[in-house]
């Protein structure tokens, strides 16, 4: 399997980009309007592994990110292309926490992105669509709505899994150019709540037999925030999770 990443990220002067596996560096290409590339193979990126972006100056790191990638190779794929993003402290980081993820946001089954579900990964799909939605209540699901006869001509939820929440992914079969949004969703209903906010995004590239498209370089955002915290867990548990919310302040990043 040969896989390239490409992520967005306008360096300073004297800066350049890299990947980090583990303890061993991949220098990145610089290829046009703040694109950088690097190619690696199955055997350098593992199923499973995680990876992050680094600056350099002069060869030392400089910046490094918030939080790593992680790597899940799609299944039958000779080539993957990923579509990332610099991944910086985002303003609603508390929501990452423990406290939202396994407590007061918890999945019915507990699935998180530290205790991640075991789900058999899609045969038919080329396109994988990957994003972070921290604030999703327990209740609620994300699914992606689109344009075309394949997703239903915007009358279609498809459901994205929560199996590593906060972070939620779908695999599809992509056969041509299409318009979609994402939405939160009534968990049972499958009825939209809110819709994303902003233009309708548009994905013109469809990959060739044989090949795969991830893209986790998207971070909607939905209006109104948080409403309501539901939670499927013990009054005490509840307690835990309120007091350390609570008693939580932003730090001076």
């Amino acid at each position: 399997m040969n896989i390239r990443i490409y992520v967005h990220y306008q360096t300073a002067w004297g800066e350049e980009m890299a990947l980090r596996i583990g303890k061993k560096r991949f220098p990145m290409s610089y290829t046009f309007d703040g694109i950088w590339q690097v190619s690696l193979t199955g055997r350098e990126l593992k199923d499973g592994a995680s990876y992050t972006f680094e600056i350099l100056r002069e060869g030392k790191p400089c910046r490094s990110e918030w939080r790593s990638h992680r790597f899940s190779a799609p299944a039958g794929a000779k080539e993957v292309v990923i579509r990332d993003s610099w991944s910086d402290r985002p303003a609603n980081s508390t929501f990452y926490s423990s406290a939202f993820s396994d407590v007061i946001f918890r999945r019915p089954d507990g699935a998180s992105f530290r205790h991640p579900r075991k789900e058999k990964k899609a045969e038919k799909g080329n396109v994988t669509f990957r994003i972070a939605a921290p604030e999703v209540r327990g209740g609620q699901r994300v699914a992606l709505v689109g344009s075309g006869p394949a997703l239903g001509g915007w009358k279609k939820v498809h459901l994205l899994s929560d199996a590593s929440f906060p972070y939620w992914e779908i695999t599809l079969p992509v056969t041509g150019a299409f318009e979609y949004k994402f939405a939160i969703v009534d968990a049972h209903s499958k009825e939209i709540e809110l819709w994303e906010e902003g233009p309708d995004h548009l994905l013109a590239e469809v990959p060739v037999a044989g090949n795969h498209l991830i893209i986790a370089d998207l971070r909607p955002t939905f209006p109104g925030g948080v409403r309501a915290w539901p939670c499927r867990c013990s009054p005490s548990a509840r307690r835990r999770a309120s007091a350390w919310v609570n008693s939580w302040t932003s730090p001076a990043w």
